[in-house]
């Protein structure tokens, strides 16, 4: 199965609930359903492609056909049921539902697809929680922060450079550089197992992230620090590496984001 044709049937998928949401369910459970669903696609779109390659996105009407789900196929999920489950279970829900419609062979494997990666986000998602110590001091990462990055204000890091603009470039390429730096040390050090030199890592890259205000980054390489120092546990080090992976270039482009704005004042 090619992996474009995935995210092609998501964006069918998609079309398919705004489509009975709204018609089936109140405002806010519509509402809700369909936020549930833009997070487990901006998951996926991540998983699937990467940063690099989501302008490949644009494509997604074309090939795949598929048609939305018929209204008797859906009219069990009422108001009352929607507004008793959680995020996860929306999705499975509106799987269920469109597994009951008529699918061509190919399709039925791209639906049992993005079941297994539904379950393979609620398994990561779980993991998190093992892992999360009450007596640590570290901010736990919820299925809300696995999806979303932060949003960041560069307006006080402008003021502490004294409004000079010119200073605050400069910091934001120092921030960037020693970011890349912590992102290939942190992969052989993982690779070779070097628990104390990921500590030393990630307490150099800390302020860095504190000076950026990007408070979701500090957050993972905090807690990649305290795993080093109690359990040590190297996959839940790798999911934390990853989840870096994913969340940096996301913050990266919200400090563009916000660096042109602050030009534009």
């Amino acid at each position: 199965m090619r992996t474009r044709d995935l995210l092609r049937y998501l964006e069918k998928l998609e079309i398919g609930l705004s489509n009975f949401s709204y018609e089936e369910l109140g405002t806010v459970e519509a509402g809700e359903l369909k936020k549930s669903f833009e997070i487990f696609r901006n998951g996926l779109e991540e998983k699937v492609f990467g940063m690099d390659e989501i302008n490949q996105l644009e494509q997604m009407y074309d090939e795949m056909g598929i048609k939305s789900s018929p209204k008797e196929n859906v009219s069990n999920l009422t108001a009352e049921i929607v507004a008793e489950v959680n995020d996860t279970e929306h999705i499975f829900l509106l799987i269920a539902s469109l597994e009951k419609t008529e699918l061509n062979p190919n399709q039925k494997k791209i639906a049992k697809r993005i079941k297994s990666l539904t379950k393979k986000m609620v398994e990561d998602t779980k993991l998190v929680h093992k892992h999360n110590k009450p007596n640590t001091s570290v901010t736990p990462i919820t299925i809300e922060s696995y999806f979303n990055p932060d949003k960041i204000d560069l307006t006080p890091v402008l003021e502490e450079c004294m409004g000079q603009m010119e200073l605050l470039e400069e910091l934001i390429k120092c921030y960037r550089h020693n970011v890349l730096e912590f992102i290939g040390s942190i992969k052989v050090q993982l690779d070779g197992e070097y628990f104390s030199e990921i500590r030393v890592s990630c307490q150099k890259i800390l302020p860095s992230l504190k000076m950026m205000k990007t408070t979701g980054l500090m957050q993972l390489v905090s807690q990649m620090d305290m795993t080093c120092k109690t359990d040590r546990d190297l996959d839940y080090l790798k999911f934390l590496y990853n989840q870096f992976l994913v969340d940096f270039p996301k913050a990266d482009k919200m400090i563009d984001h916000e660096l042109n704005a602050l030009r534009n004042m």
